[in-house]
């Protein structure tokens, strides 16, 4: 009787991490070392990698309601739960992935995320020759554009129906500074009403209004990682040859979380 009730009991905590897993919210999305990217399952600071979403993924951004992949064939549409809605030609050269859309550089459009396609704007004469180096919205019916003209960074929100510029600043500090600097392009992220930008040392983070601030990086890893949007309060930090770390960015508090198992090559 006492070992068929250490059995029964053995069952029923097995039952209950399932049932616990199962029942996991949706983080957000990473990238693991043989580019796939998969759904990042559970609660802060405990996380379960779950459902291979895409293979060959070279760029990414998820908001939680909805988010992009980029492959070298095509950019993927996805909904809140990381479902496949429908696919874009990668035809167009360089994408951009940002919060709400993605921004094809070669023919200056904007595309949304509904499931019809998403509304398409030509956005070509407010870019004047300028870089497009990040994507991200600002309002219910605009796109922020982070662009460089002469290495100084501006912010260049348009109409997401007619590409017609509603308003543009060039921000100060440490980011307006060194955004525009070649090696931080795959290192800098625009969320709604911030800037981000990742150093060898710190994630710096710039709002609207206020203060910088900046979250150091356990160890001093000296390597400047690739930042991609991943959830609604996340972002993932990739480090070439070390594990991923997860920041919550949320109501002006930030932290930091490893992801086990999942680093870049070197």
């Amino acid at each position: 009787m006492k070992r068929r009730a250490l059995f029964l009991l053995f069952l029923t905590a097995i039952t209950a991490i399932g049932a616990s897993d199962l029942a996991s919210p949706i983080l957000g999305m990473a990238r693991n070392s043989r580019n796939e990217l998969r759904l990042v399952y559970g609660v802060t600071g405990n996380f379960i990698l779950r459902g291979r979403i895409g293979t060959d993924v070279r760029n990414w951004a998820f908001t939680g309601s909805g988010g992009l992949l980029e492959t070298g064939t095509e950019v993927i549409v996805l909904d809140a739960h990381g479902q496949v809605i429908h696919g874009i030609p990668a035809s167009y050269g360089e994408v951009l992935l940002g919060s709400g859309g993605a921004f094809f550089g070669e023919t200056g459009e904007l595309r949304g995320l509904d499931p019809e396609g998403g509304q398409t704007a030509a956005v070509t004469p407010a870019l004047a020759g300028a870089k497009v180096i990040a994507l991200g919205t600002f309002g219910l019916r605009s796109r922020r554009l982070a662009l460089c003209r002469a290495m100084q960074l501006w912010l260049v929100d348009v109409d997401s129906d007619t590409g017609s510029v509603i308003r543009e600043a060039s921000p100060g500090g440490v980011i307006g500074a060194q955004a525009c600097r070649p090696e931080n392009y795959n290192s800098f992220l625009v969320l709604d009403g911030l800037l981000l930008l990742a150093t060898a040392h710190d994630l710096v983070i710039q709002p609207d209004s206020g203060n910088e601030r900046s979250l150091a990086f356990p160890g001093s890893p000296g390597i400047r990682p690739q930042i991609h949007r991943a959830g609604e309060q996340w972002v993932e930090l990739e480090f070439a040859g070390l594990p991923a770390m997860m920041a919550r960015i949320a109501g002006g508090t930030e932290k930091l979380y490893f992801l086990p198992g999942l680093e870049r090559s070197k």
